[in-house]
């Protein structure tokens, strides 16, 4: 998947930068990291209704095909799991991506 492109509104480019970030800062990485979980905020739209479950599931399959991800898994951790996320609020539709990810339970940051 070449990174410039941009899927379902979710620029691909913004998230492979944010994914090979992380993987080259341990330290930014554990500031991130929140119950298992990193956040990756995208650009909010304007609508009035949810994403279908078909095009979840594009933009789930596009992030892990980017080099950033391959990266990000292959550096730091083994088990990854890429899930894109909404909320609508007042016609707008704030969106994310969360990445689970395996971490010993001794090793977890309690916020």
């Amino acid at each position: 998947m070449r990174w410039f492109k941009e899927v379902h509104h979710v620029k691909l480019r913004k998230i492979n930068r944010a994914l090979k970030k992380l993987a080259e800062s341990k330290m930014e990485l554990e500031e991130r990291i929140q119950n298992g979980k990193i956040k990756i905020e995208l650009d909010p739209l304007q609508a009035t209704q949810y994403s279908g479950v078909q095009k979840k599931k594009e933009i789930e399959e596009a992030i892990t095909e980017l080099e950033g991800y391959e990266t990000f898994r292959i550096c730091l951790f083994k088990e990854c799991t890429v899930t894109y996320k909404e909320q609508l609020v007042f016609h707008q539709l704030s969106r994310w991506i969360e990445i689970a990810i395996d971490i010993p339970e001794s090793k977890r940051k309690v916020s």
